[in-house]
């Protein structure tokens, strides 16, 4: 029997799991055990380069070994290779320049900001980022004053370099109009089509594993592309990624997955918006503006300006026309949550029973003034987990929340907070079982009916979302000061029973 055979023969089930867990710590990947002879097929030529001619050797060194920069080049290069081509997913290209892009421009230049920079992570071969370049070249001609920049990363070397090198062949071009083909590509001697100068001096790639440190996930951009990325990742890597990507977006950004990776960006820190049949996914205010939503009246301005379209510029050229078949209906923005009901008389509020407004104000410490009345150390560690929560370190958020849980279990404003960075980690239901615990402590606790109500409609349960967001306003109204701060959010009452108003007219 060949070494081959016995390696997939083996008895104990030991090495295999082994195995699975290590490719999964190193590089994300999710291999599940009736995929291992498809595994085995592609660790061959792996374990030929790491100097290994017995596949049971090699599998046994892989499972035990300490983690290697070598090991983890060469796993990624015969693991991650991926096929692309140039406009992949043309919808999405559409909707970039037809709706992302006019309304970016304008956002950007109130800020006195003239550069657009998009990241493709898990750019494999290039055809992505040299698309997105190809995209901004066009639709920022005769706007001389804008510059953009796209940068490519991936963890296979060997897919890297063939980015960097800029020359593909006629596979990668399919349906590509022959207008965009001419102005952005030139024959090569051997057949190929390199990509202009002009355009690659605009691109960057860079070796990066999207596993290994989100923490440290590049910054600063206006979109990030990840498509056909995701779906190889294990769930908890997946809410990792997306965690870094969010820090890597400036506020109001964009996170682009595939149109068949979307259920996997399930995180509150952003706002699905359907176009059509694609989705994309919008960076949501700091934890410290949770309570901010897009039902906002004064945020209506703002979702105007995503839907704006700036006028183009006098003959502009626009290789595009041919390409592109925007249509209007279909790409029209909407709410990828569950409207509630239009009208408020057609699914009444009525709000289980409550204490008379005399006999149940709202608790103190809601009020700006209520600070002090917190027991001081607890009241330190609610603000240094929404410090650490703003910054994107949420796993330290959810510790020092804890921490405060464990020196007062019975102040809702801990269990509140806790609840609040549970939900921009991901955890819907655990976010919700905190926020009823803070509502357990203190039936009148309005940001946890809020939010209870906020997440039921996310949910889609909107008898109660109705009911909590009924006691909320009826709570508000109750005080008979429509200027009072409501904590966490630093919004007024007032801004709350607007956005309330909106939910249910809906």
């Amino acid at each position: 029997m060949n070494a081959e055979a016995r390696a997939q023969n083996i008895e104990s089930g030991v090495l295999l799991a082994s195995v699975l867990h290590k490719i999964d710590t190193l590089l994300g990947l999710r291999y599940q055990p009736h995929q291992w002879s498809d595994l085995l097929r592609l660790l061959k030529p792996a374990a030929r380069e790491l100097g290994f001619t017995d596949s049971s050797i090699f599998l046994t060194w892989l499972a035990n070994s300490d983690q290697d920069e070598n090991m983890i080049r060469v796993l990624a290069k015969h693991l991650t290779i991926g096929e692309s081509y140039f406009f992949r997913e043309i919808v999405v290209f559409s909707i970039l320049r037809e709706q992302l892009l006019p309304a970016l421009l304008e956002r950007k230049q109130a800020q006195g900001d003239r550069h657009v920079r998009i990241w493709s992570a898990g750019c494999s071969t290039g055809e992505e980022v040299y698309t997105l370049a190809i995209l901004l070249d066009s639709f920022l001609e005769g706007r001389q004053e804008w510059k953009y920049s796209v940068l490519g990363t991936d963890v296979n070397p060997v897919a890297i370099e063939r980015a960097r090198d800029a020359k593909y062949r006629d596979w990668s071009f399919r349906d590509v109009p022959a207008e965009i083909h001419s102005s952005y590509f030139e024959q090569t001697e051997d057949g190929r089509h390199s990509v202009i100068s002009r355009i690659k001096d605009r691109t960057e790639f860079k070796m990066l594993n999207l596993v290994s440190a989100p923490a440290l996930y590049p910054a600063g951009f206006d979109l990030v592309f990840c498509r056909n990325v995701l779906m190889y990742f294990t769930r908890d890597k997946v809410k990792s990624i997306i965690q870094g990507f969010r820090r890597s977006l400036t506020e109001g950004g964009w996170l682009v997955p595939s149109l068949t990776e979307t259920t996997l960006v399930n995180n509150p820190g952003f706002e699905g918006v359907r176009f059509g049949d694609a989705t994309l996914f919008r960076k949501q205010p700091h934890v410290t503006n949770i309570l901010t939503f897009r039902g906002d009246k004064d945020n209506a301005a703002d979702d105007d300006a995503e839907r704006a379209v700036l006028p183009a510029s006098t003959g502009m050229r626009n290789p595009f026309a041919g390409l592109f078949s925007t249509r209007e209906k279909q790409d029209e923005p909407q709410e990828l949550s569950e409207s509630l009901p239009a009208t408020a008389s057609d699914n009444p509020i009525a709000p289980v029973s409550i204490q008379d407004a005399e006999e149940s104000p709202v608790n103190a410490a809601l009020h700006d003034a209520a600070d002090n009345q917190l027991p001081e150390n607890v009241h330190q560690r609610i603000l240094e987990a929404r410090q650490h929560a703003d910054a994107g370190r949420l796993d330290d958020a959810l510790a020092v929340t804890q921490t405060a849980i464990s020196l007062n279990k019975m102040d809702p404003h801990a269990h509140f907070m806790h609840g609040t960075i549970l939900r921009e980690s991901g955890e819907t239901s655990q976010a919700l079982q905190a926020f009823e615990r803070a509502l357990y402590l203190n039936q009148d606790f309005i940001p946890a009916h809020f939010s209870i109500a906020t997440l039921h409609h996310q949910l889609g349960n909107q008898a109660k979302a109705r009911r909590h967001f009924g006691i909320a306003l009826h709570l508000i109204e109750a005080q008979g000061d429509l200027n009072l701060i409501l904590e966490p959010g630093e919004i007024s009452a007032q801004r709350m029973v607007e956005i309330i108003r909106t939910f249910i007219e809906r």
